[in-house]
């Protein structure tokens, strides 16, 4: 696959953050794959619909925000790495940061995704995190 294919896939995951980071769940779903699976420190869920995609992202925000950690993930687009699976299937890798309510680095943490192209259009399948912050993200089926 191209370079122009793997920078497809990476505007999704930036479009990803940058939605999180506007508090615009409502974006979220477009950008994952019709069962979409969210693994953290703290277990694994299954989102299957547009709902418990944007109540676990809310979930997040509630958690971080009593964390004293604003709603901005720092990433640097540059620094993604792209491993091809297969034609219709990307492994990527990144280092995300945070940022306490004054705009300092509070903390950053690993993410990897399996990305599936889905019609043309690149879709988050799997994200990993060990972000120890992400407390919300338990074990649950929905």
């Amino acid at each position: 696959m191209s370079n122009d294919d793997d920078e497809a896939a990476i505007e999704v995951l930036c479009n990803y953050y940058d939605a999180i980071s506007l508090g615009n769940y409502e974006a979220i779903p477009p950008l994952c794959s019709d069962t979409f699976t969210v693994i953290s420190l703290n277990g694994s869920s299954l989102l299957s619909t547009n709902e418990n995609i944007i109540q676990a992202y809310k979930n997040l925000w509630t958690t971080w925000k009593e964390q004293g950690i604003m709603r901005k993930i720092g990433y640097d687009r540059d620094k993604f790495a792209v491993i091809e699976v297969q034609d219709n299937v990307k492994l990527i890798q990144t280092r995300l940061t945070n940022y306490d309510q004054a705009g300092l680095e509070l903390n950053c943490w690993n993410c990897s995704y399996v990305m599936v192209r889905e019609d043309f259009t690149w879709l988050i399948s799997l994200a990993t995190t060990d972000n120890a912050s992400s407390t919300s993200l338990k074990h649950t089926a929905s």
